[in-house]
């Protein structure tokens, strides 16, 4: 589980611009929240109709699923270029970024 936290966030990380990375960072851990939650109620009502077998094929058919939906994902995104999680230079010169000299009001 934890290497695909961290592949998780390594995707999401060269994925996404540097301004919205933290969203993205949330949105991707409600939805791995909502998931779980989702998950542990069908699996139970499966596990109490049929028992442990039907649990763990609620986990494969789950896998399967995700399977799917990760290579179309994959599919689309070969031909688009990877975005930099650098930061953006900028072109300022020194006298843009040094502070203004204001003259005082008499």
């Amino acid at each position: 589980m934890p290497v695909l936290l961290i592949l998780t966030s390594v995707l999401t990380e060269s994925a996404v611009p540097r301004a919205v990375l933290t969203q993205a960072f949330t949105w991707g851990s409600s939805a791995s929240a909502a998931g779980i939650a989702g998950a542990a109620a069908v699996a139970g009502q499966v596990v109490d109709a049929g028992g442990a077998h039907g649990g763990f094929g609620v986990a494969a058919a789950a896998a399967a699923v995700m399977t799917v939906l990760a290579l179309s994902g994959l599919r689309g995104s070969a031909t688009a270029a990877p975005k930099s999680s650098a930061p953006e230079e900028t072109t300022e010169s020194a006298a843009d970024s040094s502070p203004s000299q204001e003259t005082p009001l008499s």
